[in-house]
């Protein structure tokens, strides 16, 4: 990420850009701005997108990540073995989409993506969406990523990879892992969340949100169930999410005075319910 960000710049002529992440590119993001704290700079504003920095409550920890990490050390021992580190690779998962095109498989497709996501058969009306959706999803990852999340989940924190006890003291100088240093994330953070998102927690969010020194604000997607793909794929993102996160795209990037037409009210940490949904 620092790469790219230097070379957009460059090519641009432009002193700092605007980022915005869905998921996993929020947790990028993150753990860039806090362990390359002078990048912060560079970043005008970041806009996260169900974001995910802690993770112990997301709701598909049944269905994904128990069932992962029961097992860890048994895929460690196999992926070693055989030289295969990809979860989830694209040619295996390319069947997909024809398998979701059959009337008789879809509704099958439709509960897995509800299980994983979070259900909405409001956002998806389009009876293909599925086929559409399973074309890039799942796009493919690594062993040692879902390994780390699985970290996140069971130690309720958001901290480096653990590498076990002789391995940490040698990165480290710690038998454990360094927390992330969310008090050095400066750069300007908006966050939207969703009540209804399996994977972004609306309370690990506000963890989230209580840490950073420069929220801008933290925002709820007004549609009770709106998921953790529907940022991408809904039918009613423009007015629900793009109009507003274009237009704060506007007000940092233009310098104009404009009041956004936000989902809800900017939150405070100091406010009483500032925990509560």
């Amino acid at each position: 990420m620092p790469a790219s960000i230097d070379h957009i710049l460059a090519v641009t002529g432009r002193r700092s850009l605007s980022y915005i992440g869905h998921s996993m590119g929020t947790t990028m993001f993150y753990v860039m701005a806090s362990m390359r704290p002078s990048y912060n700079q560079k970043v005008n504003l970041h806009i996260g997108l169900a974001p995910v920095a802690y993770s112990s409550r997301m709701k598909s920890v049944e269905t994904v990540f128990k069932p992962f990490g029961q097992n860890v050390k048994w895929y460690e021992k196999a992926f070693k073995r055989y030289k295969r580190y990809e979860l989830l690779e694209r040619r295996l998962a390319n069947p997909l989409p024809i398998l979701c095109e059959d009337p008789l498989l879809r509704p099958l497709c439709y509960q897995i993506s509800f299980l994983l996501l979070g259900p909405d058969i409001y956002q998806w009306p389009d009876k293909n969406i599925i086929t559409a959706i399973t074309a890039y999803f799942p796009a493919g990852t690594s062993f040692k990523t879902l390994y780390h999340f699985w970290q996140s989940v069971v130690s309720a924190d958001f901290k480096a990879f653990d590498h076990g006890d002789i391995e940490n003291m040698r990165r480290f100088g710690s038998f454990f892992p360094p927390r992330y240093n969310i008090s050095a994330i400066t750069a300007p953070i908006a966050l939207f969340y969703s009540t209804n998102d399996y994977l972004s927690h609306p309370t690990d969010v506000r963890l989230l949100a209580y840490q950073l020194p420069n929220l801008v604000g933290m925002y709820k997607v007004p549609f009770p169930y709106f998921n953790h793909l529907d940022y991408v794929f809904a039918r009613d993102s423009r007015s629900l999410l793009y109009d507003s996160v274009l237009c704060l795209l506007d007000s940092f990037n233009n310098k104009l005075e404009r009041q956004c037409e936000m989902p809800t009210n900017r939150f405070n940490r100091n406010e009483k319910n500032f925990w509560r949904e």
